[in-house]
């Protein structure tokens, strides 16, 4: 076992463990870090920790639950309780968490405005996620009357708190004029900062967009290549056909051509 690894399991099983030490040990088991990985072993570091009141281990212990709900025989009560408890103590992250649960119908009843609720109490408070996904209830008028103009702002707020989700959905907005007036060069310019970002959809659009050209926006099917093979590498399917697609029609010898 490495040393450092023994620290905590030393500090854990101390008479008097602290929650962080429990807390740590929970996520060098769950997440396989210097050790290997074992999630139940995990599991049962985070529950000493929640008994510390660690917000983070609650939070994590709640998604465990989720899924491994079946195997565990968890009842969906014991993860609320988990993310609600994490909520008053002020984690953001059982918010998002919990709010998604509702949006989605997952596990429990579709509650749009409960997700509205817990999104804009997250998304006060700075969390990227949170904003992204309040943006979406306005998008797609979920527990709100739709509006394009505030899901914008959301997502441009999610998007400069570094959400690469929202980068793409600002860009989508700009490519359709939803919320902000359609501009594809704008639109390119957020698809291709989600695509720096590690989002594989944002290079597939950007992609699209400078495969075809549009006002404003050059056609350049080598950078579009390059973006359909970074989304591709990320396992993006739509991107991988694109590739295909582009040797198989010829198009890029005609671009070396012109």
């Amino acid at each position: 076992m490495n040393w450092n690894v023994q620290v905590f399991v030393d500090a854990a099983n101390m008479e008097y463990a602290t929650a962080r030490a429990n807390a740590a040990l929970g996520d060098i088991y769950a997440f396989g870090q210097g050790v290997e990985r074992d999630e139940d072993l995990g599991a049962v570091y985070w529950q000493r920790a929640v008994t510390h009141g660690d917000v983070e281990s609650m939070t994590n212990l709640a998604y465990h639950y989720l899924r491994n709900r079946d195997a565990l025989s968890v009842d969906i009560s014991q993860v609320l309780h988990l993310y609600e408890r994490a909520i008053e103590l002020g984690s953001t992250c059982a918010a998002f968490n919990l709010g998604c649960l509702y949006r989605d119908g997952q596990f429990v009843e579709h509650d749009y405005a409960r997700a509205v609720t817990l999104f804009t109490w997250a998304g006060a408070r700075g969390d990227p996620s949170s904003l992204n996904g309040l943006a979406g209830m306005y998008d797609l008028g979920l527990g709100v009357a739709q509006n394009h103009t505030k899901a914008y702002e959301y997502y441009t707020l999610a998007a400069e708190a570094g959400c690469e989700v929202a980068m793409n959905n600002v860009g989508m907005a700009f490519y359709n004029g939803e919320g902000v007036p359609e501009s594809k060069a704008e639109a390119l310019r957020y698809f291709l900062l989600a695509g720096d970002s590690g989002n594989a959809v944002g290079d597939f659009h950007a992609g699209l967009v400078l495969l075809d050209g549009a006002d404003g926006v050059d056609q350049d099917t080598e950078r579009a290549l390059a973006c359909f093979r970074r989304a591709a590498r990320a396992g993006h399917q739509g991107a991988e056909e694109k590739v295909s697609e582009m040797f198989e029609d010829g198009a890029l010898a005609r671009s070396n051509t012109t």
